[in-house]
């Protein structure tokens, strides 16, 4: 019979921990996938650098002095300036022949083959530039004014011929071969102008052509660095400008930043005047731009998760310390009358020069509170609105004080790093009012 006994115990299975754990693992799977997919879908934004910009976008019509000069003569034209180049007075701009075509090609040959001798002859210099030999620059220059003087004479030995008409520049400018039709506008012209839908209507011409008419458009010459810029004003431009004498204005299309002196504005329209870049704007008519009122960088959040909370507001000398806790001493009666002071601890979320400001969850209004190390007592009465956020970074909703920098209808700029207010990369609840404080966030 005990032999028996001995048989069966040996034949039953041992306990199998695996399995039970296996089983365990699976069930903690399963109520964590149920709790996911149950649960309100609470959505969230991670708090990252970001900046608000309020600016208002312009078109401004460019004015500037500027000349066209027209062909006196019939003929084949052959110039010798490229567009947006800068011409000195008197230089010798084109020349206008009714036979010699052919000879004015081989002097504008000339002028490429001279061209590039010149570029080789600076190139030698640079590449051989030495400070022991400073004397070869007067050499150079010396070259230089030889071969110039020798075009001078090729394009004056031309011109002795009877049908060969020289233009020469009357005065010293920039260059251009684009007309639009609007080149003897002024600002004062603009106010007589139809503006709406001007800039379509413009047809830009380009004065390219072999052979010319007397009267003509040959070029035409931008004779100053100055120019101006006229647009329509709205409020809020009129309201930014008050007390300034300059205003910087952004191109939309190329991104350069223009600052020009304001000479004139009314109700309805303002002049800025530049005095440079007359180079790149040169063949524009129109600018289109931006005016940036406010660009303010900090942590970037939806004003929609901002949500205010109550804080009392205590004399900065009724705050103690207890270890490494601050707290206030509250003092309450019994019903004996018997005075008792308890040490309320909190954490601190913000404060200024004078004043701590503690939640209302910690202190309640009419509380009675005792300066430290001594018998002086101050009853909590007031309390402010301040405005924060709540964080599920560690996985509840943890009210975060924000300090706002700028705003505007959706979105709030905050100051970063503060103490006592969110971080990069917190996880921010977007709409405040989804959550209450401390809710445990999936």
């Amino acid at each position: 019979m005990l032999l028996i006994l001995e048989k069966e115990i040996k034949r039953k299975k041992p306990f199998n921990v695996g399995l039970l754990i296996y089983l365990v693992l699976i069930i903690y799977v399963l109520i964590y996938v149920i709790t996911y997919f149950s649960r309100d879908n609470i959505p969230r934004v991670e708090a990252l650098s970001g900046t608000i910009i309020e600016s208002e976008r312009f078109e401004g019509i460019i004015t500037r002095e500027e000349k066209v000069v027209l062909s006196e003569q019939e003929g084949y034209v052959n110039r010798f300036f490229r567009n947006g180049e800068r011409v000195a007075n008197n230089a010798i701009m084109a020349t206008v022949s009714e036979q010699n075509r052919q000879r004015a090609q081989e002097i504008t040959q000339l002028d490429q083959n001279e061209l590039t001798l010149l570029n080789e002859e600076l190139f030698e210099y640079k590449r051989n530039y030495s400070d022991t030999h400073y004397n070869e620059l007067y050499v150079l220059k010396s070259t230089l004014d030889n071969k110039l003087l020798e075009f001078n004479f090729v394009v004056e030995d031309i011109g002795e011929e009877s049908d060969t008409n020289i233009i020469r520049s009357l005065e010293s400018g920039l260059i251009s071969y684009e007309l639009d039709g609007l080149e003897n506008v002024t600002v004062d012209d603009i106010d007589n102008i139809d503006i709406d839908g001007l800039s379509s209507r413009i047809e830009q011409q380009q004065l390219l052509k072999e052979y010319i008419e007397i009267g003509e458009p040959l070029y035409r010459i931008i004779q100053s660095q100055t120019w101006q810029v006229t647009f329509p004003i709205t409020q809020s431009l009129e309201n930014y400008i008050e007390n300034k004498s300059s205003l910087t204005i952004k191109d939309v299309h190329s991104n350069m930043a223009l600052t020009g002196q304001i000479i004139d504005y009314d109700d309805e329209r303002i002049v800025l005047e530049f005095n440079r870049y007359v180079n790149d704007y040169m063949n524009q008519r129109f600018l289109e731009f931006e005016i940036i009122y406010e660009e303010v960088e900090g942590i970037k959040i939806p004003n929609s998760a901002i949500v205010e909370k109550t804080f009392f507001q205590i004399p900065k000398e009724y705050v103690t310390r207890s270890g490494n806790q601050s707290g206030l001493m509250k003092v309450s009666y019994l019903d004996d009358g018997t005075e008792s002071v308890e040490f309320i601890p909190f954490y601190m979320n913000y404060r200024d020069e004078d004043y701590y400001y503690i939640r209302d969850s910690v202190v309640h209004e009419n509380d009675l509170i005792r300066k430290p190390n001594d018998t002086e007592t101050y009853r909590i009465s007031t309390s402010v609105q301040l405005e924060g956020v709540y964080d599920s970074v560690r996985g509840y909703a943890n009210f975060k004080l924000i300090e706002k920098v700028y705003s505007n209808d959706m979105y709030s700029v905050v100051k970063r790093d503060t103490s006592y207010g969110i971080r990069l990369y917190d996880h921010i609840i977007i709409d405040g009012s989804q959550v209450e404080e401390n809710q445990i966030i999936l």
